[in-house]
Parts: structure tokens; sequence; C-alpha cells
């Protein structure tokens, strides 16, 4: 779940964003769905203003509460949290963000 995204345009004309999300990892174990630790990459996506993906970063995260600041080359509209839908996600909905 992507939470609070800022985006400042730095004195160098690029754009410093930062990106505060969240993500769980569950597994289902003799019927029942549980949370499990979590050691994974996750891709952040960067959207343009005419809604092209124009950055992906990957990074590797083992915590649930996680941040994320980056320099970018121009300015995002939109971030969304796995972009590729490289992941089993029941709730899209929360995954992107505008900026």
């Amino acid at each position: 779940m992507v939470g609070n995204v800022k985006s400042e345009k730095q004195a160098d004309g690029k754009f410093s964003v930062k990106v505060d999300f969240s993500i769980t990892k569950k597994e289902i174990k003799d019927g029942k769905e549980t949370e499990t630790a979590i050691d994974n990459f996750v891709e952040i996506g960067f959207y343009g203003e005419n809604g092209t993906l124009f950055h992906v970063e990957r990074v590797n995260t083992s915590e649930k509460e996680n941040s994320l600041e980056i320099s970018l080359n121009q300015k995002a509209s939109k971030v969304m949290l796995d972009p590729n839908l490289l992941m089993i996600d029941l709730d899209l909905e929360d995954n992107g963000k505008e900026v």
C-alpha cells in the first residue's frame, strides 16, 4: 500500500521524491491465511504526466513499513507499487497514489 508521497524540485532541476509504503506477505497453510516474514524485492514505478511509466526502482525489503527517497530526472505524477504486476495482490486499488 502506498502511503505518503512527497515531491520537491531541486536546484539542479531534478525531482526528489519520498514514498512511504507498506507491504505484507501472506501464505495459506491448513486453510488459514497468515502473515509470514518478508524478504522480497519490490518494484516501485514512477509515471509521467502523460501516464507513461518512465522509471522503475527495485528495492529489497524485509520490513512491513518502508520509505524510499529517490532523485528523478522528471516530475512524477503517479507512484505505483509493483507496476508490472509480478506479485499476487488481491487489492490493486491501494498500490498507487497521485503525486
